[in-house]
């Protein structure tokens, strides 16, 4: 049992402070019985509520407080016949008797703004932009001639290995299919058209056909850039970094696409030609594609995969904020990826580290772990 003063009421925070900054507990040190109030702490402040003019002046002024307890469960048990009055972020009821069990969770998720992602999709759709715009042709013979088709030749075998490893990843997951198994079967008819008993079509009816087969492609290639930047973290790494290889080729054979204009029946068709070499070297100092960066960026700090560190991995991070001094620490303590994602102030402060700029910078990268 907690001996109580004479009281009104009481509050209960996660957090340091409460209605503006009012201070219910008189100072932000700790001391023989209670720590410092802290945000990150995992610890529920239980404060005494003396009255309405304590509560006014304590804004001010420490006037008047008393700091009942620190836990992380609160069990309320409200006995007799008349309710107590409650209130939680928002407007006071009157509780009816019974049970009030508060838990801290920590897990609370808050919305921030990533300026960095906004700078890289706004350079990222520029570049779309620019890909996009067709440079138009016209061609008065409608047959393709040695060298282009090499090209197309690139171009098939780049979209068969897409419909390929798409249909191998639906197997694998099968909640996929229902994104992307239409496009991939719309692909794969064109390219049967393109290839007609196993051999290359010939002739003027060759270019409708591959004009349909590039437009297939590149819905699907689209539709995979998507599925890969939103359920990337599903797939299995390596599986998620081949599709990010694929994609990337297919950019490639893109950038050989151009449109055309018959000078007979004045219709829109496909050509290949090999991009202009300035393109082609600031392609080359791209290195392997957008989506390859996007998918490389969200995964950097991906959770999962610091989940599975062991002690050793856990040190070689410690030597990469030139924080090797502390690696005897979590060696000693058996701290893995799954306890290093969850470390907190006061755990470091167990650990040993007492130094303010360390413990910042510990903290500043564990939460880039967890992005």
């Amino acid at each position: 049992r907690i001996p109580l003063p004479s009281l009104q009421g009481i509050v209960i925070l996660n957090i340091p402070s409460f209605m503006g900054g009012t201070n219910f507990w008189g100072g932000t040190k700790e001391d023989d019985i209670f720590l410092a109030p802290s945000v990150d702490d995992k610890i529920l402040e239980v404060v005494a509520v003396f009255g309405s003019v304590q509560m006014a002046a304590s804004r001010l002024i420490n006037l008047q407080h008393h700091r009942i307890a620190q836990c992380q469960t609160v069990q309320i048990n409200i006995l007799g016949d008349e309710g107590v009055p409650i209130q939680v972020d928002g407007e006071a009821w009157i509780q009816p008797p019974g049970m009030i069990r508060i838990i801290h969770k920590n897990r609370m998720k808050m919305l921030c703004r990533n300026r960095a992602l906004e700078e890289s999709l706004r350079a990222w759709q520029k570049q779309r932009q620019h890909q996009l715009q067709p440079r138009r042709n016209t061609i008065k013979d409608l047959s393709f001639g040695e060298e282009e088709g090499l090209l197309l030749l690139a171009f098939t075998e780049a979209v068969s290995s897409l419909i390929k490893f798409i249909k191998s990843l639906t197997v694998r997951y099968p909640l996929l299919r229902a994104d992307i198994d239409d496009l991939v079967v719309n692909c794969a008819e064109n390219l049967e058209k393109v290839y007609q008993d196993g051999k290359l079509s010939q002739g003027v009816e060759l270019r409708p056909l591959v004009t349909e087969l590039v437009s297939s492609a590149r819905e699907l290639h689209d539709e995979a850039c998507v599925l890969l930047r939103d359920k990337g973290q599903d797939i299995r790494e390596d599986l998620a970094n081949q599709l990010g290889l694929v994609l990337t080729g297919m950019e490639a054979e893109f950038r050989r696409c151009c449109v055309t204009i018959s000078q007979e029946s004045g219709l829109s068709y496909i050509c290949f030609q090999q991009p202009p070499p300035d393109e082609q070297e600031q392609k080359g100092r791209s290195g392997r594609g957008l989506f390859w960066k996007l998918r490389r960026e969200k995964a950097r700090g991906a959770g999962r995969e610091v989940a599975g560190w062991g002690v050793v991995e856990v040190c070689a991070w410690l030597e990469s904020l030139q924080l090797s001094e502390y690696a005897d620490a979590f060696q000693g303590h058996d701290i893995r990826g799954r306890e290093l994602l969850t470390l907190t102030r006061r755990d470091l402060k167990d650990l040993g580290i007492t130094k303010v700029g360390h413990v910042k910078r510990i903290l500043q990268a564990i939460k880039e772990l967890n992005m």
